[in-house]
């Protein structure tokens, strides 16, 4: 039975550790990232965790 249990369980925590890795790499970089604010005929877009290319 541990066979077969262990690398599902391995699987699952390989998943899981990535998944949190991904989401704070992304939640620091959309922190450190300004905003794009354009005038848009007239409207204001604003989008937020821009990082500019220079």
């Amino acid at each position: 039975m541990q066979l077969a249990v262990d690398p599902l369980v391995e699987f699952a925590v390989g998943f899981l550790t990535a998944l949190a890795t991904a989401s704070a790499f992304i939640g620091v970089l959309w922190t450190v990232g300004g905003s794009f604010e354009q005038n848009f005929f007239g409207a204001q877009i604003c989008l937020p965790g821009y990082l500019e290319p220079f």
